[in-house]
């Protein structure tokens, strides 16, 4: 299952963490707590109780070892019990602009308009290179959009279950089968999906070795 997805600058000494799945904490804190890493920033697209138990415990854990560790969510949450460590860690801003990387931005995008007491967000990466698109929430109007709008060079899916309803890659890819040149797969629920997914060309290639 792909939990998270990585971006580090050239030293390895920036660490930028996007959760894609709840339950990532164990694999996200042996990538995070290795020893080069001095600043650490964790995105998250829910607070819902899973994801933020995920976060919760990366900040309070790292921050025993870390330089800096930030996380960023564009709306302000309390935990329950209340931490201030962890409250003062959060940044609200709904777009990040690494110092450190050329050409890095990361930035919200309200996934979950219709019902406003469940939101979520899509996440979207630009590096310099690539812009990329992690989405939590498909349907064949927003996907025929990103496709056509041609701001996207990947748009991440899960392959085959989906934790918010919606479209999975598999099902957009039976609705348009153009829009799979750019869908790549992600959370998948075991090695035979995984190969699955890579026998039909909608694996992410392997962007970071952490």
């Amino acid at each position: 299952m792909d939990t998270m997805y990585l971006v580090t600058d050239a030293l390895h000494q920036e660490l930028n963490l996007i959760l894609l799945t709840p339950g990532a904490y164990r694999d996200a804190y042996r990538v995070a707590s290795q020893m080069t890493y001095q600043r650490v920033h964790i995105f998250t697209p829910s607070m819902d109780a899973l994801f933020l138990s995920d976060v919760f415990r990366l900040v309070i854990d790292l921050q025993k070892i870390k330089k800096s560790v930030k996380w960023y969510y564009p709306e302000k949450i309390k935990p329950v019990p209340t931490n201030v460590l962890f409250e003062v860690a959060q940044s609200t801003s709904n777009r990040y602009v690494s110092s450190t990387i050329p050409g890095l931005q990361i930035v919200y995008k309200l996934s979950n308009t219709v019902d406003p007491s469940h939101r979520f967000y899509d996440i979207h990466v630009a590096d310099g290179v690539r812009n990329i698109a992690f989405c939590m929430y498909m349907d064949a109007d927003k996907l025929a959009t990103m496709i056509t709008s041609g701001d996207f060079d990947e748009i991440h899916l899960p392959y085959n279950c989906t934790f918010y309803g919606g479209m999975t890659v598999r099902e957009c890819i039976a609705s348009d089968p153009v829009a799979a040149r750019k869908l790549v797969a992600n959370n998948f629920k075991c090695r035979e999906e995984f190969t699955e997914a890579a026998h039909q060309e909608i694996l992410p290639p392997r962007r970071v070795i952490a």
